[in-house]
């Protein structure tokens, strides 16, 4: 079912119907993570498929994109890439710490 959603999701962010694609793909992360673990490469994918959705669209929304960024660097810090897993914290941290002073 993840996958049916996840394909979904991607075939909406083609047609640029970004805001129906994001809670989508999202969802379909979450169910991935729940029976795949966080640590299998499909997991990986779509992460990587719901920063490319949420970064392209023309007001990203701040909050979805720092969780993303931020289990991307839990992602990559299990993996033992802990540049990467450094990169994306920060940047979590950033959008966080961006969103409390507005």
């Amino acid at each position: 079912m993840a996958n049916s959603i996840n394909n979904l999701a991607s075939l909406y962010s083609l047609q640029g119907r970004y805001a129906e694609a994001e809670p989508m793909l999202l969802r379909a992360l979450s169910m991935m993570e729940k029976y795949l673990g966080p640590d299998h490469p499909d997991v990986a994918c779509t992460y990587s498929a719901a920063l490319a959705l949420i970064v392209g669209q023309p007001k990203p929304d701040a909050p979805a994109l720092a969780a993303v960024y931020f289990n991307l660097a839990v992602l990559y810090q299990r993996e033992g890439k802990h540049k990467k897993a450094k990169k994306m914290a920060e940047k979590a941290k950033s959008l966080r710490d961006s969103m409390a002073s507005s």
